[in-house]
């Protein structure tokens, strides 16, 4: 019984270092979420949610589930012939009690991953819509200050159109008015 227990806790503890193989794989995602959120910051100009700190924090908890791995494969090894059962039942029920808690530990920081995997997506998507609109309102703006420069040339040329022959008509026009208005009578009218 207490071969096979230590077996399954031998294996367990393999799993858990796979575990742990994977997590650092996931701390090359969350470098890229603090990435994306630091692009939303400069979009929206806010706060980052996630905080350098809580990343050292998740390395943190890697090191001491490491840290109980070494432990408790050092002390299967210090298991000595002389020991007596009952104390060789109670360092097995320790050990099975130390793999049981790194396992729940570990299920916990895989569900977190995959939480954070889910809104890592979800923010890029995000990120990239922002970008998306933030072009096309440059591309937007940049068309409507042509289009109201086009239209001031449109405004422009009519008006360039009526006030040559209108300014010779007008010209025309006082020339006759002087040739007219020669007599008191007549300036006093024009």
């Amino acid at each position: 019984m207490a071969t096979t227990a230590l077996r399954s806790c031998e294996d367990t503890l393999l799993c858990l270092q796979e575990n742990q193989k994977r997590s650092e794989f996931t701390r090359l995602g969350s470098r890229k979420l603090l990435m994306a959120k630091e692009k939303l910051k400069s979009f929206k100009g806010g706060h980052v949610y996630m905080t350098i700190s809580e990343e050292s924090e998740a390395t943190n908890l890697d090191a001491v589930a490491k840290n109980e791995v070494a432990n408790l494969k050092q002390n299967s090894i210090q298991i000595s012939p002389d020991m007596y059962v009952v104390e060789l039942a109670d360092k097995i029920n320790e050990l099975v009690n130390k793999v049981i808690t790194l396992e729940i530990t570990t299920s916990s920081q895989n569900a977190q991953i995959e939480s954070l995997k889910l809104e890592t997506g979800e923010l890029h998507k995000h990120v990239e819509s922002l970008e998306e609109e933030k072009l096309s309102l440059v591309e937007g703006s940049s068309n409507l200050s042509d289009r109201v420069i086009q239209t001031m040339q449109l405004f422009n040329r009519p008006a360039a159109r009526i006030n040559g022959p209108m300014s010779s008509f007008v010209a025309r026009l006082q020339g006759r008015k002087s040739s007219i208005c020669t007599t008191k009578s007549d300036v006093a009218a024009c």
